[in-house]
């Protein structure tokens, strides 16, 4: 048997959202208790844990907003459908993916959204897009730090240390800017990262800014060596 338990109805007028939150609670666990004698399996084993996670899943007001939260479900358990889902939260690069509980033959499924994905509305009336943020992604990762998000960490890792040879490989046999043009050069990048990688809503720009960030600090850190450089050969 597949049925919906929602709330019955919306926000009225005048309501808070912790009354609504509330009451939405309430009329949710007395659907779910109202169809328990329907069903022919036995939910009593993970029925109070469901009812916990019916409490946390429509506690909005303390959620981090994420894009995606879908459905909370109840179903039985299969290996299968338990592979499936945790293959698919191992996938760092996908933004949306289900938390989920195994309790006895049931699968308790919270389906929610990465938390370095947003949403980016470029106008009114527009059906916001889902902006997946490399920068929040990297802080993700190294506050998670764990056989999962090894691979990903190790990977951006590699990409950083290329990016950074590349840089110094097409700088460093070119003739030294002066402090001036490196300073302005500096402020521009450093405008442009505003829209590009702070306000993440272009995946490309995102890219595009982190490379050109990369190339900025390779660029003072030529500076400086050689500013070094001529200190030293001075003092000599």
């Amino acid at each position: 048997m597949e049925v919906r338990i929602g709330p019955n109805s919306g926000r009225t007028d005048g309501e808070t959202y912790g009354d609504m939150q509330e009451r939405w609670v309430k009329e949710t666990t007395n659907n779910l208790l109202a169809i328990v004698p329907n069903c022919e399996e036995d939910l009593t084993p993970v029925l109070e844990s469901f009812k916990k996670d019916i409490t946390i899943w429509l506690d909005y007001e303390n959620k981090r907003g994420a894009f995606l939260d879908g459905d909370l479900i109840l179903e039985p358990y299969s290996e299968e459908k338990e592979v499936k889902l945790s293959k698919e939260k191992s996938n760092l690069f996908s933004c949306g993916y289900a938390e989920y509980k195994h309790i006895g033959d049931w699968l308790i499924i919270f389906e929610t959204s990465r938390p370095y994905c947003r949403t980016f509305g470029f106008a009114d009336g527009m059906c916001p897009s889902v902006i997946f943020s490399l920068g929040h992604f990297f802080f993700y990762l190294a506050a998670n730090f764990s056989m999962t998000t090894l691979p990903y960490f190790v990977a951006l890792f590699i990409v950083g240390s290329l990016m950074i040879y590349a840089w110094w490989a097409f700088i460093k046999n070119r003739p030294k800017l002066n402090q001036r043009r490196i300073v302005s050069l500096s402020f521009i990048i450093f405008i442009a990262e505003l829209f590009l990688i702070i306000m993440p809503f272009w995946l490309w720009g995102q890219i595009i800014g982190w490379v050109s960030f990369i190339g900025v600090l390779v660029l003072w850190y030529k500076y400086l060596k050689n500013d070094k450089y001529n200190s030293n050969q001075k003092v000599g």
